[in-house]
């Protein structure tokens, strides 16, 4: 068993180096380097994604009250009266 806590890496090339595979590793390796490496790109995908829903709410609350983005209390007024 692999202690990964034990090598913390502290920039990315020494984590792409902790997440390299070889055929003599075990499969228990192998495949967890996999399932981290498949984590990572979807945390990002949904990074990016949460990203483009702020900037579209930020467009629609705008649109809905414009005082809202420069005086939070007509914003909470706003959310009191729904």
């Amino acid at each position: 068993m692999i202690n990964y806590d034990a090598e913390r890496p502290t920039n990315n090339s020494t984590a792409a180096h902790v997440l390299r595979t070889l055929p003599s590793h075990s499969v228990e390796h192998r495949a967890t380097v996999r399932a981290i490496r498949a984590t990572a790109r979807r945390a990002l995908m949904l990074e990016a994604e949460a990203a483009e829903h702020e900037t579209e709410l930020e467009l629609l609350v705008t649109a809905a009250c414009p005082s809202c983005s420069t005086d939070p209390a007509s914003a909470s007024s706003l959310l009191r009266s729904s």
